[in-house]
């Protein structure tokens, strides 16, 4: 689903979450949230991918109140260049169980990324596609804002 600020799918049992510069709306997050709890004990990976944007400290609560819940899941990968998304899942982390943690990597460990969640091979150059897909359509749409 592409909301403008995020863009997810789950195929294959694998998940892919992406947010654009910004913070999610309110109503994105509950949708993408509401859809992630019914799928998450179906999952064997997940990678959240962000040019910037992270949940608000209000999402990041929620987010972290269901982890907490949680005994066990699927691996996750947060790739980012941001300093600021990196924070912001280093604190979420501090609240969860130690196998539940995320790992960030930078957009050039696209494949270390995909190791960590143990991405199938045969996934690997879709999720690529999809990547490179939503990142053009985000930067063709702050190029038709300037």
């Amino acid at each position: 689903m592409n909301t403008g600020k995020m863009h997810w799918l789950i195929s294959d049992s694998w998940g892919l979450l992406m947010h654009d510069k910004g913070p999610p709306t309110d109503q994105d997050w509950q949708h993408w949230l509401a859809e992630y709890k019914k799928l998450a004990d179906d999952l064997q990976g997940l990678l959240v991918y962000s040019l910037g944007g992270s949940p608000t400290p209000v999402q990041r609560g929620e987010l972290i109140q269901f982890l907490a819940s949680r005994s066990t899941l699927h691996r996750t990968a947060m790739i980012t260049p941001s300093p600021l998304v990196r924070g912001a899942l280093t604190a979420v982390n501090w609240f969860v169980k130690p196998m539940l943690r995320a790992v960030i990597f930078a957009p050039s460990q696209l494949e270390a990324a995909f190791d960590h969640i143990g991405l199938e091979r045969t996934m690997r150059a879709p999720f690529r596609q999809k990547i490179e897909r939503q990142l053009a359509t985000w930067s063709a749409e702050t190029s038709a804002r300037v």
